[in-house]
């Protein structure tokens, strides 16, 4: 690609930005630089560093002062201004092995950069502020000023030598400047990482538009990462973040972005990102994946151990979510957004931890057999349990509503929140449901509903496609199947809280279960009573417990406030 035909876009790989300011393993914020604290310098860098693009050295510093060889500024260049096309090269100093040397050929062929006289290109020595210059003018499309008419002002103009038409053109663009203490150009000086920082940035933005863009970039320390202005920046390829306490802002992703493992139960943000492909999370704990004011289209988690927290808040919008793993998805309370539209649970039945809604959601599909599902708050359009997912369960609290429930599998409905309809297949035949509901099934079909307060023969407030009624009043006493029941927490400040639960069971009742949040877990009942204990992080308000027949059949569920223990 030839310097006519530039881009109008800014490219800048993070591996060359790294090759270009010598960065090290470590990785250190730029606020952080002991060497740039009121260098003049210091606000180009912090906000390259903002950007993922620019970092220091492992001792916190920045060297802004230190040169930089003709290759490293090379790389550079061609990154920054998109340079993809190379050009058979033959200098003598060079061979294929050097990490340079296509670089190189990108810049022959872009016909910024020329070898020496002697079939030289000397890639390793330092280049000079003249050099730098003439490169910018080249980059720029700037011809050199006639010899004869140029006035530099410059102390050491006739130091300039041929490099004069040139200085004085980039000069003139305010590209390049001499030194205020004695008004010299220094041309023969080598031009310091700082310098070359600057000068390829106001080349960018002349030539080109926009804030700097990136290719594929990984995120490997804490940090804030983005542009603080209202001008996103574009990362043309993928994101992956790998590390907790890392801060995405205003950024256009046109890649995927995969939030790693290697987050561990940390946190990330996302603030005004639009994510194009596919926003993968493999980490992050139970307060994590924190979406502000964000765009993502198709979201898909599968984190390996545990459940992961991702909240939804201010005007974001997610498409599609996939649980491959357990999660709890929320919507905070004055969202302008559309949050999460399309859910779908696909967590391996070997997986016994429920996945946690609390929201306004278009649609959610439950796909796995065995999948658990517990709706908080909220309101939900439709449910559907697709017919893989065999013995779903699903758990709709008080402030939670479900206004349509397809069911295409044997399903346990529990709860004391409202399912305004159910819509059932023969698939459905033999599920539960605890809420009085009308439910529009085929003939021959039979789903027990309205078991609140015990047990609801087969038909129990079902209707047929032909409309006729099957209610059954009858009730065997089983209401008191859950007695004494107890919830409370006892809290350990700044550390964590024990759950405890107890209760009594009548002689009907083999197993109970017993769900706090995204805490599930099932008892086998001994001597008619049962207790459960366990440490936790993050507060509960409520849990409920479920009580089965021999045959697996809810016998009842009580949903219980927990109280502190004083």
């Amino acid at each position: 690609m030839r310097l006519a035909k530039v881009k109008k876009h800014l490219l800048i790989s993070a591996s060359c930005a790294a090759l270009f300011l010598g960065v090290q393993t470590g990785t250190v914020q730029a606020a952080d630089f002991q060497d740039l604290k009121g260098h003049w310098a210091q606000q180009l860098v912090d906000r390259w560093t903002e950007q993922g693009a620019a970092k220091g050295y492992e001792d916190a510093s920045f060297r802004p002062d230190a040169p930089i060889s003709r290759a490293e500024f090379v790389a550079l260049t061609n990154r920054m201004l998109g340079f993809t096309a190379t050009q058979p090269i033959d200098f003598v100093d060079i061979s294929k092995s050097d990490w340079f040397y296509e670089e190189l050929q990108k810049a022959v062929e872009a016909g910024y950069i020329q070898g020496y006289e002697d079939a030289t290109i000397r890639p390793t020595q330092q280049i000079s502020r003249a050099e730098a210059a003439v490169i910018a003018a080249r980059l720029m499309q700037l011809s050199p000023v006639e010899s004869s008419n140029v006035n530099t002002a410059f102390s050491d103009e006739e130091m300039l030598g041929w490099s004069k038409g040139w200085v004085k053109a980039v000069v003139d663009q305010g590209i390049m400047s001499g030194y205020t203490e004695d008004r010299a150009f220094r041309p023969q000086q080598p031009i310091t990482r700082a310098e070359a920082l600057v000068t390829l940035d106001r080349v960018a933005q002349q030539v080109l538009d926009g804030v700097p863009s990136l290719e594929n970039v990984t995120y490997t320390q804490s940090g804030v990462y983005g542009p603080k202005g209202n001008e996103p920046q574009t990362i043309r390829g993928n994101v992956v973040v790998s590390a907790g306490q890392v801060t995405l802002q205003n950024m256009i992703i046109e890649g995927d972005l995969t939030i790693t493992k290697a987050v561990g139960e940390e946190d990330v943000r996302l603030k005004h990102v639009t994510v194009a492909g596919t926003t993968r999370i493999q980490g992050g704990g139970e307060n994590s994946i924190h979406i502000t004011d964000s765009e993502l289209g198709d979201m898909e988690v599968s984190k390996p151990n545990g459940s992961v927290r991702i909240v939804s808040e201010g005007s974001s919008s997610i498409q599609n979510a996939t649980l491959a793993t357990p999660a709890k998805l929320e919507e905070l309370n004055g969202s302008q957004g559309e949050g999460f539209q399309t859910v779908s649970v696909e967590v391996p039945s070997a997986n016994s931890t429920a996945s946690v809604l609390a929201g306004d959601f278009t649609s959610v599909n439950i796909v796995t057999p065995k999948a658990q599902v517990e709706f908080t708050k909220g309101n939900v359009e439709e449910m559907k349990v697709d017919g893989r997912a065999v013995e779903a369960s699903i758990h709709v609290a008080s402030g939670a509503r479900i206004k349509l429930l397809t069911l295409d599998a044997k399903t346990t409905v529990t709860g004391t929140g409202p399912v305004d309809k159910v819509v059932a297949t023969k698939n459905a035949d033999g599920s539960v449901i605890q809420q009085q509901v009308v439910v529009e099934l085929p003939s021959g079909v039979q789903i027990r509903t309205g078991v609140a307060s015990g047990y609801a023969s087969s038909g129990s407030g079902t209707r047929s496609d032909s409309g006729s009624d099957d209610s059954d009043d009858s009730d065997d006493g089983s209401s008191e199947a859950l007695r004494e029941l107890a919830a409370k927490k006892y809290i350990v400040p700044d550390v964590f809280t024990i759950y405890e639960f107890t209760g009594k069971v009548s002689g009907a009742v083999e197993e109970v279960t017993i769900t706090a949040g995204f805490k599930k877990k099932r008892l086998t009942v001994e001597n008619g009573v049962f207790k459960w204990q366990f440490a936790e992080k993050v507060d509960f308000s409520s849990a409920v417990i479920t009580a089965y027949h021999a045959d697996g059949s809810v016998l009842q569920s009580t949903e219980l406030t927990i109280v502190r223990a004083k």
